[in-house]
Formats: structure tokens, sequence, C-alpha cells
């Protein structure tokens, strides 16, 4: 299947240095992020789709359900010795299941998000920005949804506790913790970048999947940029106690890896539905030299921007937060 390529020119600068620049420069370029979202290449769920186009019609039969090699459970020899037709079955439920986590995920950061632009004056440019940002997790919501619907699967998606328990988090960090309410977005929209960038490597799989993380990556760039952006301007350690530099990084290698856990491993609900032996499981997420390289490779750009605001390397580093990054298995060297 030819791939249109990814608009990488509307990928935003990410990490630039301790302080994102001078605050003349953050707003120019908070402005053009605006700009990107009002006037640049957008989706709407229901109009950039072509839901009733015949040739992105969903086969359940279909063996393009079937998990490429770029994935790890699709590389797995136990995966690879099943029948074809339980190789579609599961693969359908992989790719229903990952959809649906990131809807529920960017539901929560919708939650965060309005908290966190309610707390803003009326001429923020951070809360014009977000609001923009609300507005297309909205339709990537929509286009999440109306897939799972079309695939048949059942799936509960993210594990029960992240259903109660991040969504009342995420508003009380947005309006209350908002460095760690954008650090949680990061640990989230990371790890969903990282897996459906390599889902997209596959030449093979249903058209309709690919249109909607074709779209889905264009525009979360953008996102995952503000992130980046934001905790670099207003993360100011020579500001903090000690306490505070350590607790914040410590938070930070910590959120990231939970948040990797529930977007890229399936819950015990699903492993069960897709089959899959806790042995196997054990090695994919993330036991195995290649699950921990898998790991590490999710957040490159977090241990730049953890270096640039002092949280892992710099003058202003914890031995704790040292600690951390390597307890988490995600101390590698940055990008």
């Amino acid at each position: 299947m030819e791939k249109k390529p990814i608009d990488n020119t509307q990928r935003p600068r990410r990490s630039r240095g301790r302080g994102g620049g001078s605050k003349a420069d953050y707003e120019k370029e908070l402005d053009r992020l605006c700009d990107r979202s009002a006037h640049g290449r957008r989706s709407e769920a229901f109009v950039t789709i072509p839901w009733d186009d015949p040739e992105y019609a969903l086969d359940p039969n279909d063996s393009k359900w079937k998990l490429g090699p770029e994935l790890e459970l699709g590389a797995h020899p136990w995966y690879q010795s099943l029948p074809e037709e339980e190789q579609i079955r599961i693969g359908k439920y992989r790719y229903a299941h990952t959809v649906e986590v990131g809807s529920q995920f960017e539901q929560s950061l919708i939650n965060g998000a309005m908290s966190f632009v309610d707390k803003q004056p009326i001429d923020s440019l951070e809360a014009r920005y977000v609001l923009h940002e609300a507005t297309e997790e909205t339709h990537h919501i929509q286009m999440f949804r109306e897939f799972v619907k079309r695939t048949s699967v059942d799936t509960k998606g993210a594990p029960a506790w992240f259903r109660r328990i991040v969504p009342l988090l995420s508003d009380y960090a947005g309006r209350k913790l908002p460095i760690l309410f954008w650090s949680a977005v990061l640990a989230g929209e990371e790890p969903v970048d990282h897996l459906q960038r390599s889902i997209r490597k596959n030449d093979n799989i249903p058209k309709l999947l690919d249109k909607i993380m074709e779209v889905h990556i264009s525009e979360e760039a953008r996102h995952i940029s503000f992130a980046h952006m934001y905790l670099e301007r207003h993360v100011q350690p020579e500001k903090m106690t000690r306490t505070q530099r350590a607790l914040l990084a410590v938070a930070l290698p910590l959120t990231l890896r939970s948040f990797a856990s529930v977007m890229i491993k399936p819950d015990k609900r699903a492993r069960k539905d897709m089959g899959i032996p806790k042995s196997v499981a054990k090695e994919l997420w993330f036991k195995s030299d290649a699950g921990k390289e898998n790991l590490q490779n999710m957040f490159p750009d977090a241990r730049k921007l953890a270096d640039n605001i002092g949280m892992r390397d710099g003058e202003h580093k914890s031995k704790i937060g040292k600690l951390a990054w390597r307890v988490t298995g995600l101390d590698s060297p940055s990008s």
C-alpha cells in the first residue's frame, strides 16, 4: 500500500536548550503553533477520514490485520507460529486496543487542559494554543472511537485504575500543578507517537488505520512540541529548593515509565483476550534486552529535555533523580 508521507514540515523544534530562549522567542513560537493549528494542515474526524469509501472498509478477515515484525508482538516466534486466522484475530485486537487506550488518554488530557486554561489570563498565548490542542484532541477521540466501533472488538482499553484515577489527577494537576501535568502529557504522547510510527513502517496494514495514524502523528507533533516548550520555559531549577528539584527529578522518569506501560503494554485483561502466555509477555514488556531497548527508544527527546532543564544532567542535577532514571530503565544517552 502506498503511503502518503507524514508532513514533517509541521513538526516544531523541540528541546532547544535551557529556558527555550527569550520570552519574545517563546511567544513567537507559541504564535507560530497557534497559526499552524488555525491555518495549517488540520483534520476533522468525519470530514478528513473517508469512512464510507469502499477502499477504507474494514474486513474482519483481512490478512492486513496480521502484525508485522516492526512491532514487538509481531516479531515474536510465538505469534509467528500461530495459524493465520489466529494472527489476524490477535492483530485486530491489538490495533483496536492501542487505539482505545489512546482515546482514553486524550480524554484525560482534555480534562487537564481545560483546567489549565481556566487558570490563565484572557490574553494568554499559552491558553490560546492549548484550546487549539483540545479541539484537535476532540477530533482524535472521535476518529479513535469510530475506528474501534468498526472493528467490533470488545476492548476496555487502559487498566481500570487508569480510567478511574488519571482523569481526576489530570484535572487537579492542570489547575494546580501544571509542570507535572505537562510532564504527564509527554509521558503519554511520546510512547504513542513512537508506537504509531512503528506501526506505519508496515506497508500492509488496513488503509483506514494507516490514514488515522497519519493524521494523528502530524498533529501530535505540535502537541508534543508545546509540552517541551512549556517545561523548558517554566522549570527554573535555580529558583527551586533542593527538595523541590529532587521531587521533580524523580517524578519525571517515574511518570514516563508508568505511562509507557499503560500506553504500550496490554493490560492483564487484554493479554488474556489475545491469549498471550505470561512468559511471552515478560519477554516483550520490558524484561528482555529487546524490550528494554524499545522502552529507551521511546524517550530520547524527553531525556534531552530533562538535561536541558537540569532534571537529569547539568548544574542542578539530583543524585536521587539520576537514580530514578536508571531504576526505571530510561537512563540512556539523550537524543
